[in-house]
């Protein structure tokens, strides 16, 4: 009871219901799942056979530690569905990383866009880690509002619909498109890459260094000679 809204990536689940009321969904986003392929291997999961995540869906997660967020609408799925594992949940999953690349932990189950982030930054856990889409299950995400003030929902219903085009529902599905066309090394033709970008800026910076240096150049000879040519005049005359 110390805040009115709630406006973070907040996923829209029943267990959060009960204490909070949620507006319309302002964003959906597919879930993922991010496996270590050695302890996927050790459980019975075969790569020619199936997608790891109907392999967890066949056997309920049994002999699979899975690791997902507190609290999340992705820890209430693995609870109903994958009841044979080992649930661990962490409110900062993140910090349990090294444990699923030494395969302590089988598999993490949380935001698809999040989840393909850390993939995107370091590329080189591709060795060891398997990402992959969950079909047809969507977080929906929504904004709390503290339930003594309730009735302003409808007012921010209608806020949502009707700033829906000015909203970044679209930026962000915008942004998830590109960056799985460079996760797939499809990268969009109007994009640079960093080292693309950071030399031209250089390049940049040199021509205008070297044209500020031309320009210093010329009026330091100009005035230089203008005050040769009155200087001149007046030493002839002395003598």
């Amino acid at each position: 009871d110390e805040a009115d809204l709630a406006i973070s990536w907040i996923s829209i689940t029943p267990d959060r219901s009960e204490k909070a009321y949620f507006s319309q969904p302002y964003m959906q986003l597919e879930a993922g799942v991010l496996v270590n392929y050695q302890a996927a291997l050790k459980i019975g999961w075969k790569e020619n056979q199936k997608s790891f995540f109907q392999f967890l869906l066949d056997t309920k997660g049994k002999n699979a530690k899975i690791l997902s967020e507190t609290g999340s609408w992705h820890s209430r799925f693995i609870r109903e569905n994958l009841s044979e594992g080992t649930t661990i949940n962490e409110e900062k999953w993140e910090k349990r990383i090294p444990e699923l690349l030494a395969g302590k932990i089988t598999c993490i189950v949380f935001d698809g866009f999040i989840l393909q982030g850390i993939l995107r930054k370091h590329p080189e856990l591709h060795l060891k880690l398997k990402y992959e889409n969950i079909p047809n299950i969507e977080d929906f995400i929504g904004i709390a509002v503290n339930p003594k003030l309730k009735g302003i929902l409808p007012w921010l219903n209608n806020f949502l619909t009707w700033n829906r085009h000015r909203f970044f529902v679209d930026d962000v599905k915008t942004l998830l498109n590109k960056l799985d066309q460079i996760g797939k090394n499809q990268q969009p033709a109007e994009s640079f890459t960093n080292e693309q970008s950071n030399l031209q800026i250089r390049k940049k910076l040199q021509v205008m260094i070297a044209l500020a240096c031309l320009i210093i150049f010329s009026l330091i000879y100009f005035y230089t000679m203008r005050y040769a040519e009155k200087l001149c005049p007046q030493e002839i005359g002395e003598e």
